[in-house]
């Protein structure tokens, strides 16, 4: 007699999957328990929505190592902080695929290095949905990644005294830098990118520094390479003319 085979339904209760540097893989029940030190170099990816204990202000703090999150279409919730990258050893954090991080600040870089290649950042009144500050880097290349705020008095970046800053891709609810940095000095000059609205680069929308500052921009904005679509340009005097982009914020990087 054949054994009898029936359908067992599995329950998975465990919030993230960590594929290690050494090629193995195991499960965690908690995701801020995760990004320990001895974790360094791993693959965390979200297998539930997470939402972040009340109590727990400074939501996902990694203090040490290099860690990608892969948000895998899920979402981490936060009344505060959702995710902090901060510490002495400057932590590395690289957050990719779809999904939402939300939190008054959804995700803070203190004094590390954040690269977002994905996702949805949403944060709260009186913070951001982005803030980077205090000596850390932040480089943004997610073509389908944005940075929101769920209040109309703020803005979705904040970029405040960082070491570097390179936006190359990306929509924006909204930028403001702090004082010592123009929002030229956020674009990645590598790639020669540019701020975007409505489809066209903001230099030929005909705004001033009159009606906008250096270090504040309305959003939303998209930030991507510029392709001199109307853009005006300057005669070499050679028979050959040099598109001028980013004239809105006083000088051209090409």
């Amino acid at each position: 007699m054949a054994d009898a085979q029936e359908d067992i339904e599995v329950t998975i209760t465990a919030e993230a999957k960590i594929s290690m540097s050494d090629g193995s893989t195991r499960y965690a029940g908690k995701l801020p328990d995760v990004f320990a030190a001895e974790n360094s170099g791993a693959t965390v990816m979200l297998q539930k929505d997470v939402e972040i204990s009340p109590g727990l202000t400074e939501g996902i703090k990694i203090e040490n190592g290099t860690f990608t999150l892969d948000l895998n279409g899920h979402n981490i919730s936060s009344n505060d902080r959702a995710i902090v990258v901060s510490g002495e050893n400057r932590p590395h954090l690289t957050i990719s695929g779809s999904g939402t991080v939300s939190g008054v600040n959804s995700v803070q870089v203190i004094l590390g290095i954040l690269t977002l290649e994905g996702g949805t950042f949403i944060g709260g009144a009186y913070g951001y949905g982005v803030r980077a500050e205090n000596q850390s880097v932040l480089s943004d290349t997610g073509e389908n990644r944005s940075i929101e705020n769920t209040s109309d008095d703020n803005y979705g970046l904040y970029i405040g005294g960082t070491q570097s800053a390179k936006l190359s891709a990306g929509t924006y609810d909204g930028i403001k830098a702090a004082s010592t940095s123009t929002l030229a000095d956020l674009l990645d000059k590598d790639t020669g990118c540019a701020y975007y609205r409505d489809g066209k680069p903001l230099a030929c929308e005909g705004l001033g520094e009159t009606t906008m500052s250096r270090t504040v921009l309305t959003g939303p904005v998209t930030v991507k390479e510029c392709r001199h679509e109307g853009a005006e340009s300057t005669s070499n005097n050679d028979g050959t003319h040099t598109p001028i982009c980013h004239k809105l914020f006083g000088y051209s990087i090409f």
